[in-house]
């Protein structure tokens, strides 16, 4: 079939004329004359710029077309259809007219917020593995008024990076399409291409959640907790012609995935689903219902049901729900924590429980900032008894509809306590474990190893509660033994800009023959520096750089260690005491050839992803998180925690260094922060 192309592109030169944008907008269009117009101009709003916009018209016997037609703009594609396809055919034919490596399919009647591009190709950019983003959306009628707001991904296994086994199980247990329809989707053209395109032998109104299914046979999925878009309801629309119908075709194919996954959904899960499928209709037929003529009295009773319901009529409000983070002791880390979890707030949203003695730090003016105008200092802070019992307080008192704890191990107790005593406590708690050391594992069994589970599990029963773990900044480690139903968190790492900072006049310069071998970051004993000063005594190629705050106990050592006195004196050694501010350490992490991280406890390093996000590997011990982390990615090696072996490691890493170099080149765009942001402020 022949198909008209008319194009809206300003050419100005022969490389303009032949590049690639980042992200195509796709619309098919069939007889949306009344709505048309707004769709366009909610594409050509956003932030984000670099995209095209491709118009297939689907032989409408109205003026859409001609509308389409009517905008001036470069990035803009009109394309016709000569007859009428069918809605499947039409939705796979609009895909192969862009070009972009990134793919959205925006129905004509439905709008995209402003931010919507920028937001989903961040999250896409940071990850390669990705096939798809999704987001929330508003429901709107046919004069725009919101109907229901924050709609979709409601669910915990739905917000960030998950799997195909957790979408299917998640999709089986709603019965119907939790992800969004193809509006709130961004996808990967390459992840298309490979499942065939929008199923043709799916029913129409299946037509989402069908593709869904198949693009996660090709990578994972990512949900954003942000409502970025908007679904028309209008008495035109192919939803609207089936109204519940719709909602049953869903269901009936969601059924088939539990025979077509016998190995990933559980019984439980479908028997969730049956008993849940009742409400998923009524509230499909209340949305539709809300849409009705306006003063009616079954749009009344929609709408007041609705907003009983939590979906609120009306526009929107100016800020997200208010969100509370307790942090009294942010150091290292933990500090920059707070400042990504500000960063990526709503504006005034967002505060931060802290103690007045923190916020007069050192390490709390390195981000100051970031958060400033965001922190409150707790009245009482003593303890985690206290501070807990004080940051609820305060953050009900305020407004909040959820406290999220970023270094959530020591409250476990507390908040238990409290919970007893307060179980119908009416405010969301979210606490990260940032230690989830197991029985049996490399670290030296204590009484928490094995308290701790117990202690999860027990809060777990609250609904208020929800616990998550962190996990390294890859995601390799997605489940920890005695920690069940725990979701994973990735420890955020921002991504350096294109610009690398000076080199520090401390840094040691590159040489051939020489190997420079870095330890960055608050150096404690759990570094092991003295099997590392072992080590490199016995490689006379080798200079260690050693920046960063030292603790007294390794402060000790450097002063008075033998080794480290013939490091010294040999040139080979080189000690900045202080903390790094944020230029120096990129510069240096970049600046060396390889980076330390000797630690001995079973936990995640967020040095180590800093050094792959800036092309540098790694050097591990066996046996525990971080070897798993470098076995599976290829981006460092994991050595016996002797001078010997770190010596041979050190060697190794030198001669595979092009090994390293493109494992680091595949995995560092998994690394960001955007799935530590969205998984705990998402609500």
């Amino acid at each position: 079939m022949t198909v008209s192309l008319v194009r809206h592109r300003r050419c100005h030169d022969a490389a303009s004329s032949v590049r690639t944008p980042s992200v195509a907008v796709c619309v098919p269009l069939f007889r949306k004359e009344g709505f048309i117009a707004a769709t366009i101009q909610s594409v050509l709003d956003q932030t984000f710029t670099d995209f095209e916009l491709v118009i297939l018209d689907n032989a409408s016997p109205d003026r859409s077309a001609e509308i389409a037609r009517s905008f001036d703009d470069p990035r803009l594609v009109v394309a016709e259809n000569p007859s009428t396809l069918g809605p499947i055919d039409n939705f796979n034919r609009v895909v192969s007219l862009s070009t972009a490596p990134l793919v959205k399919v925006l129905c004509a009647d439905d709008l995209l917020h402003p931010t919507c591009l920028e937001r989903q190709v961040a999250v896409m950019e940071q990850d390669a593995a990705l096939a798809m983003v999704s987001c929330r959306q508003d429901m709107i009628d046919e004069n725009g008024t919101r109907l229901a707001h924050d709609r979709g991904l409601r669910k915990p296994d739905l917000v960030g990076t998950q799997n195909r086994s957790t979408v299917v199980r998640r999709l089986v247990r709603h019965g119907g399409n939790p992800i969004g329809n193809v509006n709130n989707v961004l996808f990967r053209r390459s992840a298309f291409d490979a499942a065939g395109g929008f199923p043709g032998d799916a029913n129409f109104f299946a037509l989402d959640v069908a593709m869904w299914v198949r693009l996660l046979e090709h990578g994972t999925f990512h949900g954003i907790p942000e409502t970025l878009t908007s679904f028309r309801l209008n008495s035109g629309s192919h939803s609207s012609d089936l109204g519940g119908e719709a909602i049953r075709i869903q269901r009936t194919f969601v059924d088939g995935l539990r025979h077509d996954n016998p190995g990933i959904v559980r019984r439980r899960d479908t028997v969730f689903g049956a008993l849940r499928a009742p409400l998923t209709r009524a509230r499909h037929h209340m949305l539709f219902a809300a849409a009705g003529p306006a003063g009616s009295p079954l749009r009344t009773v929609s709408e007041a049901v609705l907003k009983l319901g939590g979906r609120s009529t009306g526009q929107p409000s100016e800020h997200s729900p208010g969100i509370a983070v307790l942090e009294t002791e942010p150091l290292g880390h933990r500090l920059h924590y707070l400042a990504h979890l500000v960063g990526a707030a709503a504006p005034g949203s967002c505060t931060v429980l802290t103690t007045a003695h923190a916020m007069q730090s050192e390490d709390y003016r390195v981000v100051s900032d970031a958060i400033a105008g965001a922190a409150v200092a707790l009245p009482d802070a003593a303890s985690p008894a206290a501070a807990l019992t004080s940051a609820v307080a305060v953050a009900r008192a305020g407004g909040a509809r959820l406290l999220v704890v970023p270094e959530g191990d020591p409250y476990l107790p507390q908040l238990l306590k409290l919970l007893l005593r307060r179980p119908r406590l009416r405010l969301g708690i979210r606490l990260l474990l940032l230690r989830t050391t197991t029985v049996g594992g490399p670290e030296r069994l204590r009484p928490a190893t094995v308290v701790k589970p117990v202690l999860v599990q027990l809060l777990r029963l609250f609904p208020q509660v929800q616990i998550l773990f962190l996990t390294d900044a890859l995601g390799v480690v997605e489940h920890r033994r005695g920690y069940a139903g725990l979701q994973a968190v990735k420890d955020p790492v921002l991504r350096p800009g294109a610009e690398i900072p000076d080199r520090p006049a401390w840094l040691p310069a590159p040489e051939p023959d020489r190997t420079l071998v870095g330890v960055f970051g608050v150096v404690s004993a759990r570094k092991n520096l003295p099997v590392l000063v072992r080590a490199v005594v016995r490689l006379p190629e080798v200079v260690l750089v050693v920046g960063g705050r030292l603790e007294p106990e390794v402060r000790a050592f450097v002063d008075t260690d033998e080794d480290v006195r013939t490091l010294l004196g040999e040139g080979r050694l080189v000690v900045v005491d202080r903390l790094l501010d944020a230029g120096e350490l990129h510069a240096a992490l970049a600046g060396v050839d390889l980076v330390s991280v000797l630690h001995d406890n079973d936990s995640p390093s967020g040095i180590l992803a800093e050094a792959c996000v800036r092309g540098t590997p790694s050097i591990v011990p066996t046996g525990g998180w971080l070897a798993e982390v470098v076995g599976t990615s290829g981006t460092g090696v994991a050595v016996p925690l002797t001078a010997a072996g770190v010596a041979a490691g050190v060697r190794r890493l030198r001669a595979d260094a092009d090994v390293h170099a493109e494992a680091i080149r595949r995995h560092a765009p998994r690394i960001g922060t955007t799935d530590f942001t969205d998984r705990l402020l998402g609500v």
